[in-house]
């Protein structure tokens, strides 16, 4: 029996570890109020204005009544819809940890079977 190339797993864990574990949180008319505890610098915002423009990008700054980015600033009292994601890096390094003990675990497995282990001893 062969085992899994190590190379496609360095491309699998590669991939996972690529697209990450981030969440997002759907907002419809945000609050002034509320802006602070929702986003942090740092998050990823796709949002509408009342006038029908769409704007994503990376916050750099959450001020009291807007969202500034590298080369944007947002009134909240404009957005109509507000989409926030943020990347979580320890989630992203548990689920790869998690994939590849399971993959390493499942290959020593399958090595261990192909060689007969565990004996089993006639009755």
């Amino acid at each position: 029996m062969t085992s899994f190339p190590r190379g496609l797993w360095l491309v699998a864990l590669s991939c996972l570890f690529a697209s990450g574990c981030t969440t997002s949180r759907v907002v419809r008319h945000p609050q002034t109020s509320a802006i602070a505890t929702l986003v942090k610098p740092g998050d990823v915002i796709d949002c509408t204005l009342r006038d029908g423009t769409d704007w994503k990008f990376k916050v750099v700054r959450v001020e009291p009544d807007a969202l500034v980015g590298p080369s944007q600033r947002v009134k909240v009292q404009d957005l109509t819809y507000l989409k926030v994601r943020r990347f979580s890096l320890g989630k992203t390094l548990l689920l790869v940890a998690g994939v590849a003990i399971a993959g390493f675990g499942a290959e020593g497995v399958a090595e261990l079977g192909a060689l007969g282990f565990p004996a089993t001893v006639p009755p």
